[in-house]
């Protein structure tokens, strides 16, 4: 199999009223066990004062090993855990490690500050050496939502809603909230409703620090999901598994949904097709009105595997 090393093209676009941010991520060099590549993206900001908060990017790396057969799919590389293996050029970014899972890090600014980010270049040290095998690197736009204390629930007098306990009043979810765990569904709903078990302290309610996604999953991020998976696992994400050989089809479509179609661009036999959108339907994939930047509709379909 020959070696890839391949970069992820990310584009954004909110409404007509709002930017595109154009991530762009440059082609990845791996170096033994580094992988180096440019990132560059438009309408950053970092506020110390309130809200307190700062855009970043997730940066994630997948992997395929080279001398596997052909249903060897792409695997989520694990990153050194070591936070001065992971560097970025420049004055403006720093890179943050994320979790304990090291399956990725955030690029962010490093103090205050509003406009674009010009283009720099972060390196990533890996789990062991690249070698022959395939490298892809992604990136997703995030917002980190700093910690504070907000109400669950809306006044709205209904039985199902989220409330404080057995009135319709809504739940303030404070630091002593989190510390202490919500609880039992009758503290946070007035027919008990809830989870059948306590939600302990470890269990997030949303008063610590998080990030979150910018927007919506768009088609292109979609479809690079897809061509990271096995044959066989892309049959299992048509709606009807009992179909899947139209998959084999060029033009063959996965879902279409709201002004966008995601369709096999390729395949060969039983070895994985080569998904890509096509928005008006003409056959040629991935051009500037094929929907790329479209949020796409994913109902139940495993996306988050391909993040974790």
């Amino acid at each position: 199999m020959k070696k890839l090393i391949l970069f992820i093209f990310v584009i954004f676009q909110f409404s007509q009223k709002s930017n595109a941010n154009n991530l762009i991520l440059g082609t990845p060099v791996a170096n033994g066990n580094t992988i180096s590549f440019t990132i560059q993206w438009d309408n950053s900001w970092m506020v110390t004062a309130a809200p307190s908060n700062w855009d970043a990017i997730w940066v994630f790396v997948k992997r395929q090993h080279c001398d596997a057969n052909s249903q060897t799919g792409w695997m989520h590389e694990s990153l050194s855990s070591t936070a001065n293996d992971h560097t970025v050029t420049g004055s403006q970014l720093k890179v943050d490690l994320a979790a304990s899972d090291n399956l990725g890090v955030f690029v962010r600014r490093k103090a205050q500050g509003v406009g674009n980010i010009t283009q720099s270049t972060v390196t990533l040290t890996l789990s062991s050496p690249i070698g022959s095998d395939n490298v892809a690197v992604y990136g997703i736009e995030m917002v980190y939502v700093p910690q504070g204390q907000f109400y669950i629930g809306d006044w709205d007098g209904s039985d199902y809603r989220l409330s404080d306990g057995n009135t319709y009043n809504p739940k303030l979810i404070t630091q002593a909230v989190q510390r202490a765990g919500l609880g039992n569904s009758n503290n946070y709903q007035f027919q008990s409703y809830g989870c059948p078990g306590a939600l302990p302290a470890s269990f997030p309610l949303g008063f610590d620090g998080f990030y979150c996604m910018k927007k919506e999953i768009t088609c292109k991020l979609y479809c690079d999901f897809l061509n990271s998976l096995t044959y066989t696992q892309q049959i299992y994400m048509w709606d009807n598994p009992n179909t899947a050989p139209s998959v084999a089809s060029p033009g063959a479509k996965l879902n279409t949904r709201y002004g966008y179609n995601v369709e096999v661009i390729s395949q060969n036999a039983l070895q994985p097709a080569v998904f890509g959108c096509d928005a008006n339907d003409d056959d040629n994939w991935n051009q500037s009105d094929d929907g790329l930047e479209l949020p796409i509709c994913l109902y139940n379909k495993p996306f988050e595997a391909f993040l974790d």
